[in-house]
């Protein structure tokens, strides 16, 4: 007997042979039961079986059943079968018909459902065999072929092809639609060997051959081929075979039923390749996509929504398996909270949902940071819900890009800022500052010429004072807008803030204490000292300000380096090395309305006549002139820390300068070309210069500066000049009076000296300038100071 293709692990180990609680249960059974050894003997039989055989027990059991149940027309080629199959050498067959005959020597046909039996080893034992008594069944068949006649007409006309097959598997009846099907005549077929005319190829004729064999063992199934057609071209068929019996039982070949399943397999291979298009769409995507239930389970996800969510694999397996009834995973439901009754309406009454952008980095460790979802219920005829798609886009680089954007809008918005401030300040402070000039010299040599007693000489100090604030404001400008001009110097801020703490504590009063907290070890930087000063008694100023009373203000220094991507690195500082300065005070604090709008020129939230808001634009204008960051942190009533970032320089520190008298106004006797094309103030440096004693050569233009260079017999020994002027600026007259007068010293002074001798406000190597208002004793200082450099 064959065997059916049930598991090993669902059949007995070895064959029974004793009786036990297995047979009271195989005895209840209304199917015959019967296991066989390999040598095809009886090992038991069930009371179903011995009824319709009418053995008992001990007359069957030992005995070949082949011999004593099988008729003998149809036993060779049963045990041959079974003989095969114990080798091992074709497979079970799930099904099977074949005749038994019983002991009162009348035939039963039986419909067997086997399992093999394998010992210990693993090795074939035997088989256990069901079967079901069909004889009443296979009488109407036989009575249905004795019919055959009369239905043959049908079989012609059937909507499937049929055709029989003798053992030989030579061709007896094809119906018309077989032909049409196969493109043939039945007279091209008939008669002809099946396997030899349709097969296409060498496996489909040997699995034509295996399933005639089976067939003249009374056995019948179901399978799928291919046939050829009269043109060459390929046919998938589907073969519903049977045997065919003959008057005395014997089977005299098979019948089978032809279906064209073409269409239907290249569609299911389409749709394969479509399913597994679109699997590969979905799983490549680079949008996360989940597909969950109503209930909110999740079903699945592709590799995006696993990236996303910095999922593991186990993860959702875990997730699947325990089918959580929630809307997302329990550790991160708080990312949908805001949109919560938005989203259960699309599980439970359909439609879509598009929420532009989530923020769920706080709430899943290494997940994006930003999503943007779109939701889309899927549902059934009658609208019901049944699946919900929720696609899933990591917007965190887009999110960044646009703060990146907005960062950099905001630096242009400030630069612009900056530009139209330091084009005010430059238009504004050539004139301006002639314009003081005139007011201060004048005002510094009539003060020199009359006493203390003098009654004037208090109106005449006002004037000085005022025209010396103005001054300073213009300066303030010019530093916010980085255009003032500096003489970088190597400083160690250490040394630079030692020399100020004494000025400094007058500065801020006697209700400031005033900490000081030198970092170890300081790098060294480059800055014009009295940007420097600027910085510290701005700060300095500000805090004790804010502070409005008894309070601390610290200074700190310290060494600092930040990386690429360094985590604490402040907003907008760049990588590198850098000197701190950081000035901390315990005063009111500042919130973050006042905060976005600090740095902005005459910004200010001091009382009227107590502040010209450009103070701490100054600090910023001078920390960004030095390729610095500024950072402030506060909080209102927590005071506040300003941390000054200045790149830290390599050099050396020269050796201090010897300090002067703050009142020494030093002359001298040299020669002296002074060029300035405004003429009031040309006639009051002159007279400065020559109320110190120098022989002055007065020029109005560059032009008659050359003349005069030109003329002149005797030596020269400095060159004062204006930058800014009709003809030629002064660094191209400076030239030009140098190839005259090989050695001459020259002296450089501006109110706005722009770019002619500074690039971005830093003056030239070996550059000298003064500034314009000047005094009677800076420029004597000056002046002396090129001569005897």
């Amino acid at each position: 007997m064959d065997d059916a293709q049930v598991p090993d692990t669902e059949a007995p180990r070895t064959p029974c042979a004793g009786r036990g609680p297995a047979d009271a249960y195989l005895d209840v059974a209304e199917v015959i039961m019967v296991a066989l050894d390999r040598g095809g003997r009886v090992t038991l039989i069930n009371r179903k079986g011995r009824e319709v055989l009418g053995y008992t027990a001990d007359e069957l059991t030992g005995r070949d059943w082949f011999d004593a149940c099988i008729p003998e027309g149809s036993r060779e080629p049963v045990r041959a079968v079974f003989a095969e199959i114990m080798a091992g050498r074709i497979d079970p067959v799930e099904y099977y018909e074949n005749h038994v005959v019983g002991k009162d020597g009348q035939e039963r046909l039986v419909a067997w459902h086997n399992a093999i039996l394998k010992d210990d080893d693993g090795r074939i034992a035997g088989t256990l065999s069901s079967g079901q008594d069909i004889t009443e069944r296979r009488r109407v068949e036989e009575s249905l072929r004795a019919s055959e006649a009369r239905h043959r007409s049908l079989l012609e006309h059937m909507g499937e092809g049929v055709m029989q097959v003798d053992n030989d598997d030579r061709l007896l009846f094809v119906n018309e639609r077989l032909c049409r099907m196969l493109g043939w005549h039945p007279e091209d077929l008939l008669g002809k060997i099946g396997n030899e005319v349709l097969c296409v190829d060498e496996s489909a004729r040997e699995l034509i051959k295996e399933k005639n064999r089976l067939r003249r063992a009374g056995i019948s199934d179901v399978y799928e081929t291919t046939m050829r057609r009269s043109d060459g071209t390929v046919l998938w068929v589907s073969i519903s075979g049977a045997p065919v019996y003959g008057q005395d039982g014997a089977i005299t070949g098979s019948v089978g039923l032809i279906t064209d399943i073409t269409d239907r397999n290249l569609a299911e291979a389409a749709l394969r390749t479509s399913e597994a298009f679109s699997q590969a769409v979905i799983e490549n995507s680079p949008i996360g996509i989940s597909v969950r239930s109503r209930t909110g389970r999740l079903l699945s996800a592709n590799a995006a929504w696993k990236r996303i969510w910095a999922i593991p694999e186990p993860a959702m397996s875990d997730d699947v398996s325990r089918e959580r009834q929630s809307l997302a995973f329990n550790h991160r439901d708080d990312y949908l909270r805001p949109y919560q009754a938005e989203v259960r309406r699309v599980y439970e009454q359909g439609g879509h949902l598009r929420i532009p952008e989530l923020r769920i980095g706080q709430f899943r460790q290494g997940a994006a940071e930003w999503i943007a979802q779109h939701f889309y219920a899927i549902c059934s005829a009658d609208g019901a819900v049944e699946r919900v798609v929720i696609l899933t886009e990591d917007i965190t680089e887009r999110k960044r890009a646009e703060e990146e954007r907005e960062r950099l809008r905001e630096q242009l918005i400030q630069a612009q800022k900056m530009e139209s401030v330091g084009r005010l300040a430059g238009g504004v402070a050539h004139d301006f500052n002639n314009m003081l000039q005139v007011v201060l010299g004048h005002t510094d040599l009539a003060l020199s010429k009359i006493g203390a007693a003098h009654p004037l000489h208090a109106d005449l100090d006002h004037i000085r004072t005022a025209a010396a604030r103005s001054a300073d404001l213009t300066r303030q400008l010019l530093a916010f807008a980085r255009r003032q001009t500096a003489a970088p110097r190597v400083l160690n801020l250490n040394d630079t803030v030692d020399g100020m703490l004494t000025m400094l504590r007058r500065l801020i009063g006697e209700d400031v204490e005033l900490r000081w907290m030198p970092g170890d070890a300081l790098w060294n930087v480059r800055i014009d000292p009295t940007q420097f000063d600027q910085i510290l008694a701005n700060l300095c100023v500000n805090a004790r300000d804010a502070i409005g009373g008894v309070g601390v203000v610290t200074l700190e220094t310290g060494n600092v380096c930040f990386g690429p991507a360094h985590e604490d690195s402040p907003p907008g500082v760049e990588a590198g090395a850098y000197v701190m300065l950081t000035i901390r005070d315990t005063g009111c604090g500042m919130g973050q309305e006042v905060l976005d709008h600090l740095f902005e020129p005459f910004f200010t939230t001091k009382d009227a006549g107590r502040g010209t808001g450009l103070g701490l634009s100054t600090v910023y204008g001078i920390v960004k002139q030095n390729a610095g960051f500024v950072h402030v942190t506060s909080e209102p009533g927590s005071g506040t820390a300003f941390m000054v970032y200045l790149p830290r320089c390599g050099d050396e520190c020269p050796a201090p300068e010897p300090a002067s008298e703050p009142d020494a106004r030093p002359g001298g006797a040299e020669t002296v070309l002074l060029v300035e094309d405004d003429g009031v103030i040309l006639d009051m440096a002159t007279l400065m210069l020559e109320a110190l004693g120098y022989v002055v050569l007065a020029a109005g233009t560059p032009g008659s500066a050359i003349r005069r260079a030109e003329t002149h017999s005797g030596d020269i020994h400095l060159l004062i000049t204006d930058v800014i002027m009709p003809e030629m600026n002064g660094r191209e007259l400076a030239g030009r009076i140098e190839a005259l007068r090989p050695g001459i010293r020259c002296l450089f002074i501006s109110g706005y000296p722009s770019d002619v001798i500074a690039h971005h406000g830093v003056l030239d190597e070996g550059v000298h300038f003064m500034p314009k208002p000047f005094t009677v004793g800076a420029l004597a200082a000056k002046v002396r100071a090129v001569l005897e450099g």
